[in-house]
């Protein structure tokens, strides 16, 4: 039986969800997440709005289906670290990649749909930062490197950045180096002093 008839249309079908994908993300740089529309995404891509149902059966899917591009856009590929070296250069990594995609990250920041594209993620993230920071310090106790992960995590995030950016005027450049700094003094010095004090 042959099978190179199928297998091109299943190359064919990838590719139109990846044109109509890529023309949602290119909408998105110029528009916030919640006016993005079917209709809209169809046009850019040069397809029918039946067509994009039959890729992505409602709006929802199709934007969850685009959060990996968003984040590989948006972290450079380090939104799971693995290593206490990931953790440090995260920011440094991240920061200028959120000033390039300044539009896009108001969106997933600032809107209801980027909170939940970001919490369908949120156990990997944990899992990921937890076995970071546990190589960096094994000698706290979990709960102590929870708390340490979550410290990190912040200091590492798209929140940091707008933060610093918005209510201080200080430049991704900046940001980042300072963020990455904090994460090194962290990992380092977190929970010593109260070693020190017995407590």
């Amino acid at each position: 039986m042959n099978t190179e008839p199928q297998s091109l249309r299943e190359a064919h079908k990838d590719l139109t969800a990846t044109r109509i994908l890529d023309a949602a993300i290119g909408l998105l740089e110029a528009k916030p997440l919640e006016e993005l529309t079917i209709a809209g995404i169809a046009k850019q891509a040069g397809v029918t709005e039946r067509t994009v149902y039959r890729h992505f059966s409602t709006r929802d899917d199709l934007i969850t289906a685009l959060w990996p591009r968003i984040n590989d856009r948006a972290a450079r590929g380090v939104a799971f670290p693995e290593t206490p070296e990931d953790l440090a250069a995260l920011p440094e990594r991240a920061f200028p990649a959120f000033e390039d995609e300044e539009v896009l990250m108001r969106s997933i920041i600032f809107t209801r749909q980027g909170q939940a594209l970001r919490l369908s993620v949120n156990d990997k993230r944990q899992a990921s930062f937890l076995t970071a920071v546990s190589a960096a310090r094994p000698d706290l106790a979990l709960a102590e490197q929870r708390k340490l992960a979550a410290l990190v995590q912040l200091l590492g995030t798209s929140f940091t950045w707008i933060s610093m950016k918005d209510y201080w005027d200080i430049p991704a450049a900046e940001s980042s180096e300072i963020s990455s700094e904090a994460i090194r003094i962290l990992l380092e010095q977190f929970g010593r002093k109260r070693e020190r004090n017995g407590a």
